[in-house]
C-alpha cells in the first residue's frame, strides 16, 4: 500500500507485529527489544511503566486500512502464530493462520514461526522466513534488515505466490474437491 507522507511517521519500523498481547508473545517480544520494533494490538498498552517493550507500544486494535499501512511501512512483518490463549501446547498447533496469507497477499517481508503447515506450503527464504525460537528469529531479523534487496525480493515472490496458489478462491476449490462436488 502506497503510504501518504504523515502516514510513513505514524507506521514505519524495522518490525512490526500487530497483535494480543498475550503473556507467551509479552516474553517472546522482550527477546527481541534490542530491534526497532512496532507494537499494535489489544493490551500492549497495559505494560507497565518502565517494561523495556513499552517504548515500541504504538497503539491497540487497527482497523484494516491501518493494518495494511503498518505491514505495508514495516521492514519486517512478525507473525507469531503460536498457540496463544488455547489449552493446546504450542507444538500441537500445527496450521497457518489466516495472517500469513494476508501477508503474503500484501507483498509482506514476513518472519513467521514455523508451523508444520508453514513448512509444507513455502520454502523459508522464498516466500516468508520461518523460524523455531527468538534467537532464530533475531538471526533471520539482522540478515534481512542488513540486506534490503533481498528482503524485498521474498516480499515480490510472496505476493506473486499469494496471487497464484493462496486466494479464496483456490481455498474453496480446493474444498469442494475435497467433498466430492
Amino acid at each position: 500500500m502506497a503510504l501518504e507522507p504523515g502516514d510513513k511517521a505514524l507506521y514505519e519500523s524495522d518490525v512490526a507485529f500487530v497483535g494480543t498481547a498475550y503473556p507467551e508473545r509479552v516474553l517472546f517480544l522482550e527477546k527481541l527489544a534490542d530491534f526497532k520494533l512496532a507494537l499494535w494490538g489489544p493490551g500492549w498498552d497495559r505494560l507497565p511503566r518502565g517494561h523495556k517493550l513499552r517504548p515500541f507500544v504504538r497503539g491497540g486494535s487497527l482497523r484494516t486500512e491501518e493494518w495494511l499501512k503498518a505491514f505495508s511501512a514495516a521492514k519486517v512483518s512478525l507473525n507469531l502464530i503460536q498457540s496463544f490463549g488455547s489449552s493446546l501446547r504450542d507444538d500441537q498447533v500445527t496450521m497457518a493462520n489466516s495472517r500469513c496469507f494476508e501477508l503474503l497477499g500484501c507483498g509482506a517481508f514476513q518472519l513467521v514461526d514455523a508451523k508444520r503447515d508453514i513448512r509444507t506450503l513455502f520454502k523459508s527464504g522464498r516466500e516468508l522466513v520461518w523460524f523455531s525460537s527468538a534467537g532464530e528469529a533475531a538471526e533471520s531479523m539482522r540478515h534481512y534488515l542488513a540486506h534490503d534487496e533481498e528482503r524485498r525480493s521474498v516480499g515480490t515472490r510472496a505476493r506473486e505466490a499469494a496471487l497464484a496458489s493462496h486466494t479464496y478462491r483456490d481455498r474453496l476449490t480446493e474444498l469442494l474437491r475435497a467433498c466430492g462436488k
